[in-house]
């Protein structure tokens, strides 16, 4: 049987504050610092894909989203499982605005787990909203660092408007 099952889904947040870009720098022990969106694995428990990236910016910056619109869907053939089943990982990338964060408020495994602490460390960085500056930087995966170089300006918008959307809705209740 030849087919595919995705085997991994994550949320991702193309994450917008101030007309910037919220981007996580990555640095490991014996490899060049690299940056990534904020997010990560969809857990069986999370009742939507957007739950999980909310649960995710909770748990990396201590901090809560606007309306999150999905915008970019990349999925990578992880390895090819038993009778040639291709093992897939999907990544869902949303534009949202990041309405707050508190970096002590952090509640992910990485920042809870006893000491010692890991051998990485998740730094908050702001981009700004200028994709020269954003191709200089080794931003994973790479097909990401393709999509904002060609739509930078459309998803800062999409995550401005969503945000908005947000506020208004708080301010009619």
């Amino acid at each position: 049987m030849i087919g595919e099952v995705v085997v991994q889904r994550s949320a991702r947040g193309l994450l917008v504050q101030e007309g910037k870009l919220v981007l996580i720098k990555r640095t490991r022990p014996g490899r060049s610092p690299y940056f990534v969106a904020p997010g990560g694995k969809v857990e069986d428990s999370d009742p939507s894909v957007a739950a999980a990236l909310r649960r995710e910016v909770r748990e990396e910056l201590g901090g809560t989203i606007g309306i999150p619109t999905q915008v970019l869907l990349i999925t990578d053939v992880l390895g090819i499982g038993s009778e040639g089943v291709r093992r897939l990982g999907v990544q869902h990338f949303f534009a949202a605005a990041l309405l707050g964060y508190d970096l002590s408020a952090r509640a992910g495994r990485e920042f809870t787990r006893p000491h010692p602490p890991p051998p990485r460390t998740n730094e908050k960085v702001h981009q700004h909203q200028d994709p020269d500056e954003l191709a200089a930087v080794d931003l994973k995966p790479p097909r990401l660092a393709g999509y904002l170089a060609a739509n930078l300006t459309a998803v800062t918008a999409e995550a401005t408007r969503a945000g908005s959307a947000r506020h208004d809705e708080r301010m009619l209740r």
